[in-house]
């Protein structure tokens, strides 16, 4: 089955330039996944990566570039054939000296496209597409860039807010748990003073004690008065039995007001019975008089115990805090794990990558490596050409795995590399393209006459 517009991939058929930068005049046809550009320095292969890129990027190359034709050249131009499409540019120089220039995209069949630029920029962004750009981010254009790849910055940019926050307000609540970890700890641990309720301290109140001791002294006259009248009642007894030996007469009143008089003796013999006992007071007094001391107790106690149970509360607030920075994690890991990258391993932490759980800017070389080169070719899924311009720095070990990455994934991956000893490898010279001497075959050994 035909793939469709939206699934073709494209690659670099064809490169030509003249009179650019330091470039005389060159062609290459790559051979291979992997085209290596080679050459002493000043040759002009650095000219032919720029070339490349100038084809595709127009402006957003050129404006970095001081002088885009060779020394004492009126014009230039860049054709790259990709296949389906090619791009030509133009290069003439202005009597002001800037540089005029001219793009075309035409299909196989001569049909020149529009807005040629802008469709190049749908297909191919330069600034990603330059495999070790994405190593010199800063940790910051890492996340947003990887964001971009995902295609779901905005629920990742949430994510990351959202953490942000909660990362912000537990550095104030942690703050907080020292300052009362510090409180607490200046704090000795007190003893609940005796006849204070344990379970809830209170300070002890004097007008209280003071209340209690009135009431004791009232309850004891009350009680004085009984046994006063008890011991009145005893007294009208004997009275009253003295009349019954003197007054035989008058016997039957006297043994009437004897019935009542033992009623009432009765009755306040009960009450007298009933009487709880006094009340000491002198223990009352005492604990008026230590009431400061009771309650300076008291305080230190609630103090305490308020310390404690803020610095509980404290810690479960950080340690909440610290369980939704972890799920937020957890979500951008997710989401990043589940977005099909050419490298697996990477996620977000706070506000930079990790790669297997370490910083991205703290892994090997290796690593940096793979992770630049695959989000190249995450975010240019279309033209599938990529730029390495410090192949230099790039020993066999990591040009292997350059070489791994692209037959993987199907891309073309130009390096520039001082020296490079591939049977592929184009080498510039004096601006040109070198040919390669092909060796001589060996003679055949003539057959001997018989």
């Amino acid at each position: 089955m035909p793939k469709s517009d939206s699934q073709k991939t494209y690659r670099v058929v064809e490169l030509t330039a003249e009179n650019i930068m330091r470039l005389k005049a060159i062609n290459i046809k790559p051979d291979g996944n992997v085209v290596v550009i080679t050459g002493k320095n000043e040759a002009g292969k650095s000219a032919a990566l720029n070339a490349l890129w100038i084809g595709f990027g127009g402006g957003d190359v050129t404006r970095n570039i001081d002088n885009i034709l060779r020394s004492g050249e009126k014009e230039g131009s860049i054709s790259i054939d990709i296949g389906e499409f090619v791009i030509d540019r133009k290069f003439k120089l202005r009597d002001d000296g800037s540089v005029h220039e001219k793009i075309e995209l035409r299909n196989k069949d001569g049909a020149i496209f529009k807005q040629p630029q802008t469709l190049l920029k749908a297909m191919m962004d330069t600034r990603t597409a330059d495999s070790m750009a994405f190593a010199r981010m800063k940790p910051k254009e890492q996340v947003d860039t990887l964001m971009q790849a995902i295609g779901k910055s905005d629920e990742l940019e949430a994510l990351q807010a959202e953490r942000e926050r909660l990362f912000a307000d537990r550095t104030i609540v942690n703050g907080g748990v020292r300052n009362m970890e510090g409180e607490l700890a200046g704090l000795a641990v007190p003893d609940v003073p005796d006849g204070v309720v344990d379970d809830n301290p209170k300070e002890v109140s004097a007008s209280d004690i003071i209340g209690e001791i009135e009431k004791a002294r009232q309850e004891n006259k009350a009680n004085d008065r009984e046994r006063d009248e008890f011991d009145t009642s005893i007294a009208a007894r004997d009275v009253i039995v003295g009349k019954i030996e003197t007054l035989k007469g008058q016997l039957k009143t006297a043994q009437q007001d004897l019935k009542r008089a033992v009623e009432i003796l009765q009755d306040r013999r009960e009450k007298v019975h009933a009487l709880s006992p006094d009340i000491e007071i002198n223990p009352l007094q005492d604990k008026l008089r230590d009431i400061e001391t009771i309650n300076a107790a008291v305080r230190d106690v609630i103090r305490y115990r308020e310390a404690a149970t803020k610095l509980t509360q404290k810690k479960a607030e950080a340690s909440d805090m610290t369980a939704k920075i972890d799920e937020c994690d957890a979500q951008k890991a997710k989401i990043v794990a589940s977005a099909d990258l050419p490298v697996k391993g990477l996620t977000i932490g706070d506000g930079q990558l990790l790669y297997n759980g370490q910083t991205l800017n703290d892994s090997a070389d290796s690593v940096k490596l793979r992770v630049s080169v695959a989000m190249a070719m995450k975010l240019n899924p279309k033209i599938r050409v990529l730029r390495i311009t410090d192949g230099a720095l790039l020993d066999s070990e990591a040009m292997e795995q350059i070489h791994e990455m692209a037959d993987e994934h199907d891309f073309q991956i130009w390096i520039e590399r001082v020296e490079d000893q591939s049977k592929t490898a184009v080498v510039i010279e004096d601006g040109s393209v070198k040919e390669r001497v092909k060796p001589k075959a060996k003679a055949k050994p003539k057959a001997k006459a018989s």
